[in-house]
């Protein structure tokens, strides 16, 4: 019964903290219309460069039908780019459009701004103890 609770307490935890991340992230980009999950890409994007579809869907942690359809909506908006591989046609490959990349270095560094501001609220300790529950959380997840 208390795993149950724990879990619960945690999927709470995890959708509260998701939830005011994206309200945050929505207040610095108002206008752009993006979700906060296309603003992530777009992001992930410039950071990284054009990759495959494969390797955004798994930097982003998303499934590929996720990911491919979050990778249409910013192809039509003329954000984005999709190409098929060379050699093999079933590869994609995504890259920010010559009009995003301006679009893209205001997103990533706002958010890195926003993400100074607010963790810069809480002390070196708490940091290091999201930090630590956070990697083992991820590697939870990563075990099957």
């Amino acid at each position: 019964m208390e795993n149950r609770d724990t879990a619960r307490r945690i999927l709470g935890l995890m959708k509260q903290v998701g939830g005011k991340l994206q309200r945050k992230v929505r207040v610095e980009f108002p206008d752009s219309g993006l979700t906060f999950a296309q603003l992530s890409v777009l992001a992930c994007l410039k950071r990284h460069g054009p990759m495959r579809m494969s390797d955004l869907s798994a930097r982003m942690g998303l499934t590929n039908s996720t990911t491919s359809v979050m990778v249409d909506r910013l192809v039509k908006s003329g954000l984005v780019s999709r190409t098929h591989g060379e050699y093999d046609r079933r590869v994609v490959f995504v890259a920010l459009s010559e009009s995003s990349e301006n679009l893209a270095r205001d997103i990533e560094s706002r958010i890195e701004e926003l993400m100074l501001e607010l963790f810069g609220k809480a002390s070196t300790e708490d940091l290091h103890q999201v930090i630590q529950g956070l990697e083992k959380l991820s590697s939870i997840l990563d075990e099957d």
